[in-house]
């Protein structure tokens, strides 16, 4: 029984990584909420983006005025670090982060 529980949980962490969680294609961040649950996903202009607040487990990205609410499963630093990484200098500049 723990090998089960225990491979499973392992299977889950994997399969809803951050890596897979937000991806960048041609100027767009591509967010999926889920790869186990097969959930939708929502694409982002990057140069759109104005704000993202960031908590664990948590992130909310304000495009134009209007918001998405987004929940992985990482730390804030792991969340800010792979949308940094993601982005252009010039647009990480133009962003405005909140780490709460």
């Amino acid at each position: 029984m723990y090998i089960f529980f225990t491979g499973h949980r392992y299977t889950f962490k994997k399969a809803n990584s951050i890596y897979f969680f937000i991806k960048k294609e041609g100027e767009h961040l591509i967010i999926q909420n889920s790869l186990l649950i097969k959930g939708q996903q929502v694409g982002i202009k990057c140069a759109r983006i104005s704000i993202v607040t960031i908590k664990d487990n948590y992130l909310s990205i304000i495009v134009d005025g209007n918001g998405y609410d987004f929940y992985p499963i990482a730390d804030k630093d792991q969340i800010k670090h792979r949308i940094i990484t993601l982005l252009d200098k010039e647009q990480v500049n133009t962003i405005c982060f909140n780490i709460v």
